[in-house]
């Protein structure tokens, strides 16, 4: 498991967590087949439900990204992964009485740990989604990239001082996958209001 967190040395009280592990379910590693994986995010406070109806504007989001990248020379070859670092970005337009809004986004500038630089995902756009539905603040949407596509999701985080203060923090997952299956990637984002 590696997990990463801005709360170590840091009086942040709205602090974000992100990480990815992987799992070996029995003895012979060299199989594929007995390996799980996965992604988290998440953070101490999340946003203020109640308040979304009351937010209004723009806000831009922008901090690291990480996860996993799978790539098969072929579809008869051995899966190999490797981590990656990135940079997320989003913006959030928040509605006005009658919708709460939508966020979309890009993960940029990935590269794994062994050089592979990875291609741009655009994370599109998603509606925030209401109280009422038990997820208030929460999102899903698609990923599109070159020759890839998949889902992405998060949720709003670090409750202003007044009702209308737009959330400080947004954090989530994120995946995208070749039509071939000869490429994947999965991660986690953290991005605090620029």
């Amino acid at each position: 498991m590696d997990a990463f967190s801005d709360i170590n040395g840091n009086s942040d009280s709205d602090y974000l967590v992100l990480g990815y592990w992987v799992q070996a379910l029995k003895q012979q590693r060299d199989d594929i087949s007995n390996y799980r994986m996965g992604v988290f995010a998440g953070g101490n406070d999340p946003f203020e439900s109640n308040n979304l109806a009351g937010l209004a504007g723009t806000a831009t989001y922008e901090g690291p990204a990480t996860g996993l990248h799978m790539k098969k020379d072929n579809a008869d070859a051995e899966p190999a992964f490797d981590s990656f670092n990135a940079t997320a970005s989003l913006t959030a337009e928040f509605g006005d009485a009658s919708v709460l809004g939508s966020i979309f986004g890009t993960i940029t500038g990935g590269m794994t740990d062994g050089g592979v630089v990875l291609p741009e995902l655009t994370l599109e756009s998603a509606d925030i989604l209401e109280n009422n539905t038990g997820a208030g603040g929460n999102f899903y949407g698609d990923t599109s990239g070159t020759d890839l596509a998949g889902k992405w999701g998060g949720k709003f985080y670090g409750s202003g001082a007044s009702a209308t203060d737009q959330p400080g923090s947004v954090a989530g997952t994120f995946g995208a996958k070749s039509a071939d299956d000869l490429q994947a990637i999965t991660g986690a984002f953290g991005a605090y209001k620029q």
